[in-house]
């Protein structure tokens, strides 16, 4: 389980759990202290696009990932 469970509905990579590679860091730690842009935020976690990411971001986190980052 993640900060997402039960969230939003994502397709969950099984070939990582056979390969039992790591996991990516949350969203908001990504967003915070990598100078990743959000749609390969986006992707790392599991999303098609950086908008339907932003709002599912917004929605757990009670802030989008753009401002998220001015501190």
């Amino acid at each position: 389980m993640n900060e997402w469970s039960g969230k939003v509905k994502i397709r969950v990579d099984h070939a990582r759990h056979r390969d039992r590679r790591p996991a990516p860091p949350p969203a908001r730690q990504m967003a915070r202290h990598t100078g990743m842009s959000l749609m390969q935020i986006a992707v790392a976690t599991g999303f098609a696009s950086a908008p339907h990411f932003a709002r599912a971001y917004g929605d757990l986190h009670g802030v989008v990932p753009s401002r998220d980052r001015e501190g």
